[in-house]
């Protein structure tokens, strides 16, 4: 039983890691302009800021899931408990 609660784990941190891995990645970011309280053509630098790509939080975040779910999918597989399954 425990066996295939393990594999039940790995597929859905794969599945899941692979989803948010490849889900419309986008590889650059954009800067968002504020206007309010500038002059025409120009931004406000205190409220403007950079917008990171989705790449660099999603990849990162993906990789992180798959490692948790492979490493309790290997911790399930292998706990020995003092009863029978």
């Amino acid at each position: 039983m425990r066996l295939v609660l393990a594999i039940v784990v790995a597929a859905i941190a794969l599945g899941g890691a692979a989803f948010l891995a490849s889900a419309d990645l986008i590889m650059h970011g954009h800067y968002y302009c504020d206007t309010q309280g500038a002059p025409p053509g120009e931004c406000n630098l205190q409220g403007s800021y950079w917008v990171a790509d989705r790449a660099a939080w999603q990849i990162p975040v993906a990789i992180l899931i798959g490692a948790a779910g492979l490493g309790a999918a290997f911790l399930l597989a292998r706990e020995k408990g003092t009863h029978a399954d």
